[in-house]
């Protein structure tokens, strides 16, 4: 329909384009995609970010120094929002090549690495790859890590490049989400693996996550609550004496058979077994394929019995043979 198709380009106008107002339309159609993504229609985020990459490859020629790391930023950003949109319309071989276009950017923020890491593991999880799966969520947990404990670390800045990128590093509450489902996707892993107790562990990390940062009344610790695999802790039952207890209410013991009665003359200290209280081995019915291992069975056992006196009689030696 005409009024859902993308409208980032009405700004460049009928002027000649200069990379900034390229690079500022590219920008604006990534925020439009997603937010349509976020609305449910896939089709015009997908039409947004197509025109986005266009515009990223028009303004190429007229880029340089440092305008060709924003390029190599905002490339980033669109791919790895690509990869998010293809995974939503379940085109998850498009996904990967878009989120992996995206980890090949060396100027990509830390969040856009992240987030290209935790959908590669949501894709590789759908394509029943858990190894690459596991790798990537553990990435993502590593990176979503660093982005939260980006204030106490003296190398962010470093890894920035610059003092005035520190901002994008304070913490927000979409990060602490963020790192509580890339230590689900890990969990999920190791449960493909069937190694039960990291993936508990990781379930406990991703819950302790959510509790903690974004408290007890938030939808995300919520939802994860209502989940079978929640870890939370049950109130252990208070213990109700069995004297505190009304006596019709008292459960009633079972009742404990005795031992039977020794008839009296009979001496329990002789015991005797004889040949007609156990059964005719081999038993008469068996067939001739049967008869044939037992006979086997019995030369085996003698010949070990033979080799057993053998070696009884070395371990003597010949002062026990004269004596």
């Amino acid at each position: 329909s005409t009024d859902s198709a993308p409208q980032c380009s009405s700004s460049l106008g009928g002027c000649e384009p200069s990379w900034a107002s390229l690079h500022h339309e590219a920008v604006s159609c990534n925020q439009q995609a997603m937010e349509r993504l976020r609305q449910g229609s896939p089709s015009d985020a997908l039409r947004q970010l197509k025109r986005a990459e266009e515009l990223l490859n028009r303004g190429e020629a007229f880029c340089d120094g440092e305008d060709l790391r924003r390029l190599s930023v905002a490339r980033a950003d669109t791919a790895s929002n690509l990869g998010i949109c293809h995974k939503r319309n379940g085109a998850y071989a498009a996904a990967a090549r878009s989120l992996q276009r995206a980890l090949e950017s060396s100027s990509a923020h830390m969040r856009t690495l992240v987030a290209a890491h935790l959908n590669l593991a949501a894709c590789y999880l759908e394509a029943e790859a858990p190894e690459l799966a596991l790798q990537h969520g553990s990435s993502a947990v590593t990176l979503a890590g660093r982005v939260i404990a980006a204030p106490e670390m003296e190398a962010v800045e470093a890894a920035c490049g610059a003092s005035g990128e520190m901002q994008s590093f304070i913490p927000r509450q979409d990060d602490y989400a963020t790192l509580a489902v890339a230590y689900h996707k890990v969990a999920e892993a190791m449960k493909v693996y069937r190694e039960w107790g990291r993936a508990t562990h990781a379930y406990t990390q991703a819950y302790e996550v959510v509790r903690r940062s974004l408290g007890p009344k938030h939808r995300l610790t919520l939802s994860f609550e209502k989940s079978p695999r929640c870890p939370r802790r049950v109130a252990t039952p208070r213990a109700v004496s069995a004297l505190s207890r009304r006596p019709q209410d008292r459960p009633a013991l079972p009742a404990v058979p005795s031992a039977r009665a020794v008839p009296q003359g009979h001496d329990l200290s002789v015991y005797q077994l004889t040949p007609g209280a156990l059964q005719q081995w081999p038993p008469k019915d068996v067939g001739r394929e049967e008869l044939l291992w037992y006979a086997m069975a019995e030369r085996h056992k003698t010949r070990r019995l033979m080799q057993l006196e053998r070696e009884t009689k070395g371990i003597r030696g010949p002062h026990h043979s004269e004596s």
